[in-house]
């Protein structure tokens, strides 16, 4: 059967640099074993695989080699040759082994196999249930020999987000490097990352599909070891908002034997410092941020992991900008300044730029300003009061008495044609000045906030209260 190869992600597992977690895990158990069907006794971690033959694009032959958990065919670690059975470690794998029980039996002798129509195989062996609830952007690794003749003898691995209904392809493996091994291959690194669909889901299933129809057969098969379901994962070190825009992220869990990584975001930030799996980050403008940390092995040609970290950048926890006017309370024609501060730069709902503007508006009117500093944006609006004034001018008074000027500022005169006793109040009725005069005075105002006040003047002959200004 002919059939052409994916890209394989070979790689020696050296990575001790951040944190490497698994949540899931089948190391097959250990023992002298041999001749035990994988889906014949339940492994120490997870419990039985099953076995599924298949009769397209060809049949399995009366004597079709099979899938065994056994020590025939020991698992080493990576850069090691294979061929090693029962004795030591005993570590077993996972392993296409032969099946021939006429004439003579011929049954698991490690990670070999017969060719021929006989020993036709078409098989695929299939995990237990996995419970990938909460994760995502999973990754399969493991270590593995396989060898074959190309194109003929294969191994790909399958999987199910639905208990096993139904099954899709993912990639074929690729052969190890099994030159200078002699007759076995040479354990190696492998890591693919799983599809969205497996994601979060709890009914999980993974399988290894075994293809031979050569004539000869031959040594290695395939055997693999070590199988670990692992997520990367990450955190920004320290609070982001539109004041502090650049931090630091950290991927704190590297998914199995991921030794380069590359760093994206959606939208696009500025990353500096980056350091493999750690990278500091300034962000442009306020919004959600998906920054993506992509993690391969050492001669992989893609990312077979992904970390996600969300960060939302918003306004400080208060705003930043702020108005104040020369005089809150201004008379009818006359001007008042507003200032802004608090940003660099500023907008304000009258068109003009600049840091302050000079307003002369006729009625109670609200200023609006915008004020941008690094990613911070901000507003704040303010009500310039307007009084009428009515009835006033340089000079308020009556037959008896006068208070001048007004507007006032930081002296208040009074003069009347006898003695005369004042009483000054604010707009909320507090009084904060009381004096007696005869004939003339003055007070300084120059303390009093700017704002309306009344004055209530009394002499014996009638006591009447004016409306003055302070500004």
């Amino acid at each position: 059967m002919k059939k052409i190869y994916f890209a394989a992600f070979l790689s020696l597992f050296i990575f001790n640099a951040y944190s490497q977690q698994a949540f899931w895990t089948e190391t097959f158990g250990t023992g002298c074993n041999s001749g035990q069907g994988a889906s014949v006794v339940a492994t120490p971690s997870n419990g039985a695989w099953a076995i599924t033959s298949f009769s397209l694009p060809f049949m399995n032959g009366p004597d079709a080699n099979e899938w065994f958990i056994s020590s025939s065919e020991q698992g080493q670690p990576v850069n090691i040759c294979g061929g090693i059975t029962c004795g030591g470690s005993n570590n077993r794998t996972l392993h296409i082994g032969r099946h021939v029980l006429f004439p003579t039996p011929i049954i698991d002798v490690g990670a070999s196999y017969f060719g021929g129509p006989i020993s036709y195989t078409n098989k695929r062996v299939e995990t237990p249930v996995i419970d990938c609830s909460g994760k995502k952007f999973i990754q399969l690794s493991f270590t593995y020999i396989q060898g074959g003749i190309p194109g003929n003898d294969f191994c790909d691995i399958e999987y199910s987000g639905d208990g096993g209904a139904t099954w899709n392809f993912l990639t074929t493996m690729a052969q190890t490097n099994n030159s200078t091994c002699g007759l076995q291959g040479l354990w190696s690194f492998y890591s693919v990352g799983l599809p969205a669909a497996l994601s979060n889901n709890n009914n999980v299933k993974l399988g290894f599909h075994w293809y031979s129809n050569d004539a000869t057969g031959g040594s290695p098969s395939v055997a693999i070891d070590e199988m670990r379901l692992s997520e990367a994962t990450g955190f920004i070190s320290s609070p982001v908002d539109c004041a502090t825009p650049t931090a630091s992220v950290v991927i704190t869990n590297t998914a199995i034997g991921n030794t380069s990584f590359t760093w994206a975001s959606v939208p696009a930030v500025n990353f500096s410092a980056v350091n493999g799996g750690s990278a500091n980050v300034t962000f442009p403008a306020m919004g959600t941020y998906s920054l993506y940390c992509y993690g391969s092995s050492a001669s992989s040609v893609a990312a077979t992991s992904t970390a996600e970290i969300v960060s939302i950048v918003d306004f400080v926890s208060t705003n930043s900008v702020s108005i104040a006017s020369s005089n809150s309370l201004i008379c009818e024609g006359s001007t008042a300044i507003l200032t802004a501060s608090g940003a660099s730069s500023y907008t304000w709902n009258t068109s003009s730029n600049s840091t302050s503007i000079v307003v002369s508006p006729s009625v109670n009117t609200q200023y609006v300003v915008t004020g941008v500093i690094g990613a911070c944006i901000s507003t704040f609006s303010f009500t310039q009061l307007v009084d009428p004034c009515t009835a006033m001018s340089e000079s308020t008074h009556s037959n008896e008495f006068a208070a001048f000027p007004n507007p006032f500022s930081s002296e208040l005169n009074f003069a009347s044609n006898d003695e005369i006793e004042i009483c000054i109040t604010n707009i909320v009725g507090h009084i904060v000045k009381k004096s007696v005069f005869h004939r003339k005075g003055s007070i300084d105002t120059s303390e009093f906030p700017n704002g309306i006040y009344y004055v209530s003047f009394k002499t014996e002959k009638e006591t009447k209260v004016l409306k003055l200004v302070r500004n």
